[in-house]
């Protein structure tokens, strides 16, 4: 076998979650206290025809609040009987497999043979690559709201960094950040964009210039975050936060030349071929309402598949797949646990009766301010509401029954199309740094990349685009953006 005695260029290690771990389990201390600190109450809900829950605007009213300490304990078992628990089963399912192919490919040598094929045709053109790849990523997640669903993508994106002399940082930029970004400009996103302006009886399509040109303006911003950074560790390696001798041994290898193989050339063919099918499946969503719902899952056995049928061509015997996959799965078992930790956050303030108090308090703040002002007070809330609830259109529905008639009273001085500007702003650009966010735990988990590491080195990326978007809603605003 190939390279067999190399460094994986895939590892799990359940060392790399020791930070995110206690980051997470001091915010579920923080989250129960509040269940004591804040008075109980809630809003009324109506479940609409979609069966999402709706909030009925000035129905706030105290109740008693206060969580048991042994709800506290078990919240991250009893998050998955909620209402997310469902998604939550299934993008845990998604990681162990995902650990699995990824450990199977690499020890069959699939997954340095397609990388250094890759390295090998775009040695001359890495930058383009970098490009190109950040542009698909960003679109997919603002054309057609793909969030999730690129999971499957991003270590393969961090394996291709390296393999072209960046590193994880790239990788994960590229991917999981840039389609983060695309997101959250919401373009023509149906979860986020599509649903908030529903409820605001607006089309998808109105004030959709203005969402482009920020699209635009997004893009650049993080393009330019990437090229230059990319630039740095490729003259000097040294100086990425994630350099250590590991980290070397794979930059080593990504000096490797390329070799043809017959057998891993049919193995390439088996895997982009079934992989496609799944990128097909992720673009027909947006158009074919009953995928939405099995996109998940069907990008699971489509990788799942993929990854089985390349290892199998290039000759690996079973039993060794096998082995590999689940050495590969167990290895990602700790990340899991990390994931319903960060689930429970939520649950215990939703339990606790005092996450309606926290909404109710902030858009009360808001009530009878200038408008410029209640634009950002929205944007704030959001910004916060983001970290508890993570799903973009859970939040339209829990948020724009308030904001709407906020808006509204201000007589004209703000438009529907601005406020929902502002709350597609709060929602997505947060998801790449709160260590909430399950899909972000996962990329990290997946990629052997430290929370800590990641949130300094996106910290000033997140304060650039905190600014970037606040002149964008202020330029809104001056020319009457949707008025």
């Amino acid at each position: 076998m190939e390279n067999e005695k190399s460094k994986s260029v895939v590892n799990f290690s359940a060392k790399f979650f020791v930070g995110a771990l206690i980051t997470v389990f001091a915010l579920m201390i923080v989250s129960y206290i509040l269940t004591f600190i804040l008075p109980g109450g809630e809003f009324d809900r109506i479940t609409t025809t979609s069966g999402a829950q709706e909030i009925v605007a000035g129905s706030y009213h105290a109740i008693d609040g206060g969580l048991p300490f042994w709800k506290w304990i078990l919240s991250p078992i009893l998050v998955l009987f909620g209402k997310d628990g469902l998604k939550i089963i299934i993008l845990c399912t998604l990681m162990l497999i995902l650990g699995g192919v990824f450990s199977a490919m690499d020890k069959g040598g699939v997954l340095v043979y397609l990388l250094t094929k890759v390295a090998a045709k775009f040695k001359t053109k890495k930058y383009l690559l970098l490009f190109s790849v950040s542009l698909i990523f960003a679109l997919l997640g603002s054309f057609l709201g793909i969030f999730e669903e690129i999971i499957p993508l991003v270590p393969l994106m961090v394996a291709l960094a390296y393999a072209m002399g960046w590193d994880a940082f790239v990788g994960l930029g590229m991917s999981l950040l840039a389609t983060g970004c695309g997101f959250a400009a919401g373009v023509a996103n149906i979860y986020t964009a599509g649903t908030a302006l529903g409820l605001a009886d607006l089309s998808l399509f109105s004030g959709i210039g203005y969402r482009f040109i920020s699209f635009a303006v997004i893009f650049a911003v993080l393009f330019a975050f990437l090229f230059i950074y990319a630039k740095k560790i490729e003259k000097n390696p040294e100086k990425s936060r994630l350099f250590n001798s590991a980290m070397e041994q794979q930059w080593q290898e990504s000096e490797m030349e390329f070799t043809p193989n017959e057998n891993k050339d049919k193995a390439l063919v088996w895997f982009v071929s079934i992989l496609g099918v799944g990128v097909v499946a992720m673009i027909m969503s947006a158009f074919v309402e009953f995928l939405q719902d099995i996109l998940m899952p069907l990008m699971a056995l489509d990788f799942l598949a993929a990854g089985t049928a390349a290892c199998f061509a290039a000759g690996m015997p079973a039993k060794e797949y096998f082995k590999a996959f689940g050495k590969g799965a167990l290895g990602i078992i700790a990340a899991v646990g990390l994931i319903l930790m960060a689930s429970s956050i939520g649950y215990i303030l939703s339990e606790g009766k005092v996450l309606d108090t926290i909404l109710n308090g902030l858009f009360s703040f808001a009530s009878g301010r200038n408008p410029l002002v209640i634009l950002f007070i929205i944007y704030g809330v959001v910004l916060i509401m983001n970290f508890f609830i993570s799903s973009g259109s859970a939040k339209a529905f829990l948020l724009m029954p308030l904001i709407l008639p906020l808006v509204d009273i201000t007589g004209g001085a703000l438009s529907r199309e601005i406020a929902i500007l502002a709350f597609l702003y709060g929602d997505g650009f947060s998801n790449m740094f709160y260590p909430t966010n399950a899909v972000l735990l996962i990329g990290l988990s997946l990629t052997n990349v430290p929370y800590g590491k990641w949130a300094r080195w996106t910290a000033l990326f997140q304060v650039i685009i905190l600014v970037v978007t606040s002149l964008l809603l202020i330029l809104a605003y001056s020319f009457g953006y949707g008025g």
